[in-house]
């Protein structure tokens, strides 16, 4: 993606293979001094529904529909959390390779953290048709998580924990 104020890019699977990558960026031709990067075994980040990566994430209900504060999940229930930076995979990743027929699920090991209490993971792996990169992860809350509209969230993939200020709504 990239627009007047941000450029984003995926990391390729083996960008992991080494403690530091280069990036380098080019416009109309001509390339920026290679900006050295370091890289981590996983890096775990939580979509979130404004894209700034705090506030209200990117989470389904067990119904399939979108969690907000108008539509909240119940305490007990499993919600689809959206992530990123859950490293190598097994299989293998495939650059470019949508998760169709095979789909790859994180060598690290993955929890979720709802509402200050532990979340029992489901299934934590590539998203179906999606591009490499995304994780899925479906999650069965606590039925014992309070109710409230911003009630925070985390995973952790490999000891790494994604970023503070992500909320689902709970009922």
């Amino acid at each position: 993606f990239v627009s007047a104020t941000q450029c984003s890019a995926v990391v390729p699977y083996f960008g992991a293979a080494n403690p530091t990558t280069h990036v380098q960026v080019e416009y109309q031709g001509v390339r920026s001094d290679p900006l050295v990067v370091p890289v981590s075994a996983t890096a775990p980040g939580l979509f979130t529904a404004n894209a700034s990566g705090t506030g209200q994430g990117s989470i389904l209900n067990q119904d399939s529909n979108v969690n907000s504060a108008a539509n909240p999940a119940s305490p007990g229930s499993v919600v689809i959390l959206w992530a990123t930076g859950e490293g190598l995979t097994d299989p293998p990743g495939v650059d470019g390779r949508l998760a169709v027929d095979v789909v790859p699920k994180p060598l690290a090991g993955v929890s979720v953290d709802i509402g200050g209490l532990p979340a029992s993971v489901q299934y934590a792996g590539a998203a179906p048709r999606f591009m490499p990169g995304v994780l899925q992860i479906n999650a069965l809350m606590s039925p014992h998580v309070q109710a409230a509209n911003n009630v925070p969230v985390h995973i952790t993939v490999g000891g790494v924990s994604s970023q503070d200020g992500v909320t689902l709504a709970v009922r």
